[in-house]
């Protein structure tokens, strides 16, 4: 929650005071403060205004020298850490064979996060659920977040990396953007200690530059991140 990072204020939209509703300059006076550090909420404007109930946090994150850094959350400990952030920008021509080719081969993605943007008119995506590879939908418009390896090794498996390939059209062309987000190859990456208990116990070995141990199996086709369970 943004009190964790900076208390000692509630920042949802109707401010509390000892006596009940902040007036609403102090609720604007507060607000414009904190939202220039990118903590901000919509003030009510009226008595009787449904109050959102929620904190928000916006960073700016380019330009670079628009950051400030200074400003941004402390806890968890990680947030600040430099991450390595990819662009991989994708073009599947027509294969007059397709069922002889692959766009891309099964594999799980060795981040953290993976952000798609798929072609807005032919399909190609599939996810592989129960063994049968079931294919996405088109969303124009919409960003497909995928999981990735280090995102199901640190939530100690509660989020799952999907394993995923890519098939040919026959006829039309394809056309897809991916942006992928890692930490620096020298970081440790472990199951985060609020997330291994009795009942879940830890269920990865600790790794650096895992992205090592990924492409060893990738060109298999098999997920790597099966090798550092415990």
């Amino acid at each position: 929650m943004l009190a964790d990072w900076f208390p000692p204020v509630m920042l949802s939209s109707t401010l509390l005071s000892p006596h009940g509703v902040a007036s609403r300059r102090v609720q604007l006076q507060l607000i414009r403060y904190y939202a220039k550090h990118g903590y901000s909420g919509d003030p009510s404007v009226a008595s009787i205004q449904q109050v959102e109930w929620s904190d928000r946090l916006r960073l700016l994150v380019a330009p670079d020298d628009g950051r400030k850094l200074k400003y941004w959350p402390q806890n968890p400990e990680p947030f600040r850490k430099i991450t390595t952030m990819s662009a991989q920008f994708n073009y599947y021509p027509p294969c007059s064979k397709p069922d002889q080719v692959i766009g891309l081969r099964p594999h799980t993605d060795g981040t953290v996060l993976t952000l798609l943007l798929q072609d807005s008119q032919v399909r190609g995506l599939q996810l592989l659920h129960d063994n049968k590879w079931l294919s996405v939908p088109i969303m124009p418009q919409a960003l497909l977040v995928l999981a990735g390896d280090l995102l199901e090794l640190m939530s100690n498996g509660i989020f799952k990396s999907p394993m995923h390939r890519v098939v040919i059209n026959s006829e039309a062309e394809r056309n897809s953007v991916a942006m992928f987000f890692s930490p620096d190859v020298a970081e440790e990456i472990e199951p985060l200690d609020q997330l291994v208990d009795e009942d879940r116990p830890k269920m990865f070995k600790k790794v650096t530059n895992y992205a090592g141990t990924f492409y060893n199996y990738h060109h298999q086709g098999k997920r790597a991140i099966d090798a550092l369970r415990l």
